[in-house]
């Protein structure tokens, strides 16, 4: 299986600080993640850690070459991530981090 997030293209703070719920539901089941999300973003760091893929939005040749890859390379789709589910804990640190980075950028948005 194969989780595709689309997240819009912004280079607003907030939205580049958001995750979507469904993120780390695929983490903690140890599901891959196909991401079109804005460069720099929440979503993109942790896919560069090893759950997934990122794309940027602004970027449909990488977007289309990326499933040409995929579904050439079906091993690679298959054990892309640990087969064991993350444990809680990774994903809750996950999330921890997740809220005081967005703390931050509100706190710098309202000085």
């Amino acid at each position: 299986d194969l989780v595709l997030a689309i997240e819009p293209d912004s280079q607003h703070p907030l939205i580049k600080g958001t995750l979507l719920s469904k993120i780390t539901d695929c983490m903690a089941q140890g599901q891959k993640l196909l991401a079109i999300t804005p460069r720099g973003s929440e979503t993109e760091r942790l896919c560069n850690a090893g759950y997934g893929w990122a794309v940027s939005p602004a970027d449909p040749q990488a977007l289309a070459a990326r499933i040409a890859s995929l579904s050439a390379d079906v091993y690679k789709l298959r054990y892309a991530t640990p087969k064991e589910p993350v444990s809680l804990f990774a994903v809750e640190n996950a999330v921890d981090d997740l809220l005081s980075r967005m703390r931050r950028l509100v706190a710098k948005a309202a000085a």
